[in-house]
Order: C-alpha cells, then sequence, then structure tokens
C-alpha cells in the first residue's frame, strides 16, 4: 500500500512537472517564433536601407554625371558663341580654348563641325589659320572629322529660290559620302555661285564635283582654292550662293516699267496682274487705297504721267521672295517728283507689288 501511494505521488509530482516544461516548451516556442518574426523584420529593414541607399548612390553618382554633361555643354555653348562672335578677336579667343580643351579631354563634334565651317565662311585670315592648324589635332580624338565635309552658305534665310537649289545640292553631297553642315546665312554673298575647297597637300581640284553641281543646280559655278590648306586633314568645301540682288532690282525695276507704262495707256489688264490682291497704295497726301481703288483710277489712262522716269533706284531690303526698292519718280510736263517705296512678293515665279508708298512731292523742279 505504501508503494502505491508512493508511486501515485511520485506520478503526480511527475505530471506537475511535465505540464511546467510543456508551459515552459510552449513559451519557448512563442519567444521563438517572436524572435524569428523579428529576424525577418530586421532583415527587410536592411534590405530596405541597403537598396535605399543604393538608389540614393546611384541618383547621386545620376546627379553628378548630369552636371558634368550640363556643363560640358554649357561650355560647348560658349565655345560656339565665341566661335561665331562679331569680333576676329573673340573668335580666335574660342580656337584657342578649343585647342586646349581637345589636348585635355577631346571636343565634341559639334565643336569639330564649327572649326570646318570656320576655315570654310571666316573672312579674317588669323582666325581661318588657327583654325586650320588646329583641325589635325582634333581629328585624333574624333575621326569622324577626317571625312569630307561641306558648308552651305545662302544670301538670307527667307531666300526660298536659294534654298530649294541649296536642297538639291545638298543631296547630291551626301550621296558622295561629303557630311554637309546646316545652311549657314547672313554672311556677304559673293557676286557669283562658288565652290571654295580646302583639300590635303597632293589632292587634286574638284572638278568633277564642280560639274555635278553645276549640273543638278543647273547654273554656272566657279571654283576658288582657300589658302594655306596644306594642313589640312580632311577635303573642306564651301558652297555659296552667289547674290541674287543685282538681278533682282533687275527684275522688280522691269515690273515698274510695265506699272508705269499701263498707268499711262489704261491697260487694266495689265495693272491687275502687276498688283498682289492685298495691294494697299498710299499717296502723298497721305490717302490710303485698296487695289480696286488705285487701278479705277487709271480705266482711262493718266497722261499727264507721260515721259516718267526712275532714278537712283535702290533695293533696300531683299529675302528671296520679297524685296523693297526706293527710287526718286519724276513725270509730268513740269516734271513732278516724289520719292517712292515700294514692297513686291514672289507668288508663283512672278513678282506683285505688296504695297507702295509716296514720299510730299515738290512741283515745277527743273
Amino acid at each position: 500500500e505504501l508503494e502505491r501511494i508512493k508511486a501515485q505521488r511520485d506520478l503526480k509530482r511527475a505530471e506537475k512537472e511535465a505540464h511546467v516544461l510543456q508551459k515552459w516548451r510552449r513559451g519557448l516556442i512563442f519567444v521563438s517564433a517572436l524572435m524569428l518574426i523579428a529576424s525577418v523584420c530586421l532583415l527587410i529593414f536592411i534590405v530596405r536601407v541597403k537598396r535605399a541607399e543604393a538608389r540614393a548612390t546611384s541618383a547621386q553618382k545620376t546627379t553628378q554625371t548630369l552636371n558634368q554633361k550640363l556643363e560640358q555643354t554649357q561650355n560647348t555653348i560658349q565655345l560656339l558663341q565665341g566661335l561665331t562672335n562679331a569680333s576676329p578677336e573673340v573668335r580666335l579667343q574660342a580656337v584657342g580654348a578649343i585647342q586646349g580643351k581637345a589636348n585635355k579631354e577631346g571636343i565634341p563634334q559639334a565643336l569639330g563641325n564649327a572649326l570646318v565651317a570656320l576655315v570654310l565662311t571666316d573672312r579674317d585670315p588669323k582666325v581661318v589659320q588657327a583654325a586650320q592648324d588646329l583641325i589635325p589635332e582634333i581629328v585624333k580624338s574624333n575621326p569622324e572629322l577626317a571625312q569630307a565635309h561641306a558648308s552651305i552658305q545662302l544670301e538670307s534665310q527667307d531666300n526660298q529660290d536659294q534654298k530649294a537649289r541649296a536642297d538639291k545640292i545638298k543631296d547630291l553631297l551626301i550621296a558622295r559620302g561629303i557630311v554637309v553642315a546646316d545652311y549657314d546665312y547672313g554672311k556677304l554673298a559673293p557676286p557669283k555661285n562658288q565652290l571654295r575647297y580646302c583639300i590635303p597637300e597632293g589632292t587634286s581640284p574638284p572638278d568633277q564635283l564642280l560639274q555635278l553641281i553645276s549640273s543638278t543646280d543647273g547654273n554656272r559655278w566657279e571654283m576658288t582654292a582657300i589658302s594655306g590648306c596644306e594642313k589640312s586633314a580632311s577635303a573642306l568645301y564651301g558652297i555659296w550662293f552667289g547674290s541674287d540682288r543685282r538681278a533682282a532690282l533687275k527684275e522688280l525695276l522691269a515690273v515698274e516699267k510695265r506699272w508705269k507704262d499701263a498707268r499711262v495707256n489704261g491697260n487694266i489688264v495689265v495693272l491687275q496682274g502687276i498688283f498682289a490682291d492685298e495691294f494697299t497704295n498710299t499717296d502723298e497726301a497721305g490717302n490710303t487705297y485698296d487695289k480696286a481703288e488705285w487701278v479705277g483710277q487709271f480705266r482711262g489712262g493718266d497722261p499727264s504721267f507721260r515721259g516718267w522716269k526712275i532714278s537712283d533706284p535702290k533695293l533696300v531690303s531683299y529675302g528671296g521672295n520679297t524685296a523693297t526698292i526706293t527710287f526718286t519718280l519724276l513725270y509730268g510736263g513740269t516734271v513732278g517728283r516724289s520719292k517712292e517705296s515700294d514692297t513686291f512678293v514672289k507668288r508663283d515665279g512672278r513678282w506683285r507689288v505688296l504695297a507702295s508708298r509716296s514720299a510730299p512731292s515738290k512741283w515745277a523742279i527743273p
């Protein structure tokens, strides 16, 4: 009996210890779960921190790269502005700055192309020589500049006739593997169309290219060499359109003649064709007429206008499709005189008068 009682006591003690151990196990499991969750959270946090650090580092590098590119772009723009400055001294300084840049880090192709254009178009011999001397050096870091290059010079930006011709010549040059820069405007145009060239020593003049340009354009072109090109590392061509101003003034004066003769004779059909639909005329007294009102005055002709004469004609503005001329108009038996300013527009290949203005006249001038 004593053994049974002892056994029961031992059993209860064992059950109590087992119950305590079970609670401990549950506690340990719970703590372990909490530690596991904490570890996972910590790992996620660490991963996020590292990703944030990586993004920040990447953003910092990107910002540094963008700042460097911005600085390079600004520097390139400043140098391009220097190369196109009106002062020869500033252009010469810009060439020197490009040389220093080429020796340190190379230069963007845009600056190389600008130097090529400078050789072809600049009128200052010192600037041309400095640019020529520099081109062989920059070809080392810009091999693409060793190709043949060409620039096309138009008389004015709104000269659509020359632009249409230039487009054909540009296509011809590109087809022959010549790199063509954007059109340039505003420099003093030569009296005739010119192919200016700068070629390496020992290279034959571009006679064949001259023939192709003349054939493509349908106009006569002359060829002239740019001096001091022996050091040139590549062929450089300048396509210079001759000035249209003299021919344009001749055409406009022919329109003036038809206008004045038709006024004297009352030829309404000719007058209708000479004036643009939106034509306006302002006479010496400041009165304004539209096309119908102005033409209608001369249905019976204007005999008092006989013996008219134009003197001192000047082409004061010209853009290929627009032009303004001024002149002194003499007319009438007692010799009337007025200062005229006529503006023309070219449409469908024909010049038409867009506006006419007369300054106060003086009569009976001998």
